[in-house]
């Protein structure tokens, strides 16, 4: 949070911030929702799912995308998917 809230000349428009790892552990993982809740109590905060569209090729892949984007959309209550 340190880093976000260092002044800045000029202050940025937007943080953006990656998750660690694969999207999996950062989605069901403590961590996650704890990194995620202290951005948004802090800031405004988007949460952007973004999906691999060739890999989306295959049912079975973009089935499994939207699923995990619907279960963290519902865990915080926010959410983009890309």
């Amino acid at each position: 949070m340190a880093l976000c809230e260092r002044p800045r000349d000029p202050p940025p428009r937007f943080i953006v911030a990656d998750t660690p790892g694969q999207i999996e552990i950062f989605t069901w993982s403590a961590s996650g929702a704890i990194i995620t809740e202290a951005l948004a109590s802090a800031f405004p905060t988007m949460v952007a799912f973004v999906v691999d569209t060739p890999r989306c090729a295959h049912p079975q892949t973009f089935m499994s995308n939207m699923l995990q984007a619907r279960a963290r959309e519902h865990t915080i209550g926010f959410f983009a998917l890309l």
